[in-house]
């Protein structure tokens, strides 16, 4: 049995998604007639979560799956690759519900037995932490995971998805940086290679829809979310709340303010009745509501979008929301909290960050 959750664990790292669909069923046939030893029910859990992940079966929520039991089991055993696989599926759920500095504190503990893994699932670890760090607003220590995941694949043929991801990420990265087309020329190659992964596609448009809308270009990025939000049935997941929220956000940029106010009071009720966290969303929501809709942005419900993501620890969210606020200022001529939102993060963020 622990030779067989070992093959699935392999097939999962290694894309096999069919193969690996075979041998759970296989597995879970096997197992229903026998109690299994704490370690290999531990092993079963932990892959078991990973499949369900990686197939987008489930969506994860806040609480860790058996964490208690996991916790008191693995302190039981010597297994490095189980201690591994459940510091990494605690950071990735973690991740998940945007809790990113937790998270990085997961992955250094899963790092430590990164050498009882395949390589294939150490790219795949490099990347999630890659995308925490840029997350956390940590770009060049991001970049340096996301390439070692990228060595680590280039050559295989069952990453395409992974390829995909990894170039959205950097595709962020670059726009960030203020290279457009080399941000562009990114979004296209994770379009290509999620050309059998309608999600994975719909994201990399999103990317790209992201920096036209980072370069003023908002009916241009308006078209691309609303190809996004056609693509890979995102209803049924989180990114087409954060693609709807990012469409209202162009029309309003536009002054299209009819449209963009039916589409943000869409987003805030499918945000209301979601069980995971979109602290982003929520904070951004409260923000764009005031500044586009109303006659004079009121402070309080300003601050209380600032709260939320400095209580989150959303540092590159705060960055962008407070470098709107201080452009928005600056066009009307307001230059004291133009400059007050301007350096906000100087003072915000070195709190938050902590020694990461």
């Amino acid at each position: 049995m622990l030779q067989l959750i070992g093959q699935w664990f392999t097939q999962l790292s290694t894309y096999k998604l069919e193969e690996a669909r075979k041998l759970k069923k296989e597995i879970d046939d096997l197992l229903s007639p026998i109690h299994l030893p704490k370690q290999i029910e531990s092993y079963y859990d932990l892959v078991n979560l990973k499949h369900q992940l990686i197939t987008n079966e489930i969506t994860l929520q806040s609480n860790f799956y058996r964490s208690d039991l996991l916790d008191k089991d693995v302190l039981e055993t010597t297994d490095r690759t189980l201690k591994y696989l459940h510091k990494f599926m605690q950071a990735t759920i973690l991740m998940n519900n945007e809790d990113y500095i937790h998270s990085i504190e997961s992955l250094r503990i899963a790092e430590k037995s990164l050498d009882y893994v395949s390589r294939f699932e150490q790219a795949e670890f490099y990347f999630r932490t890659g995308y925490v760090y840029y997350r956390l607003d940590q770009n060049i220590t991001a970049l340096n995971y996301l390439n070692r995941s990228y060595h680590l694949v280039r050559n295989s043929i069952h990453h395409d998805r992974l390829k995909a991801n990894l170039s959205i990420i950097k595709a962020g990265i670059l726009s960030e940086a203020g290279y457009d087309r080399e941000s562009i020329e990114c979004s296209e190659k994770a379009v290509l290679l999620s050309t059998h992964e309608p999600l994975t596609k719909s994201m990399a448009i999103r990317s790209k829809a992201n920096n036209e809308f980072r370069f003023g270009r908002f009916n241009k990025a308006a078209e691309l979310y609303l190809s996004a939000l056609n693509t890979g049935n995102q209803n049924k997941s989180n990114v087409g709340i954060k693609s709807r929220f990012n469409l209202a956000h162009s029309w309003l940029k536009m002054g299209a303010l009819d449209w963009g106010k039916e589409m943000l009071n869409q987003v805030e009720g499918e945000i209301q009745n979601k069980a995971q966290s979109l602290s982003e969303f929520t904070a951004r929501g409260i923000i764009c509501r005031e500044l586009y809709l109303h006659d004079r942005p009121d402070p309080i419900k300003i601050n209380m979008g600032l709260s939320i993501l400095k209580e989150k620890k959303l540092l590159y969210e705060l960055r962008d929301v407070t470098k709107e606020l201080s452009n928005f200022h600056l066009h009307n001529e307001e230059y004291k909290l133009a400059y007050y939102y301007l350096d906000y993060t100087n003072y915000v963020v070195p709190i938050l960050g902590g020694d990461l």
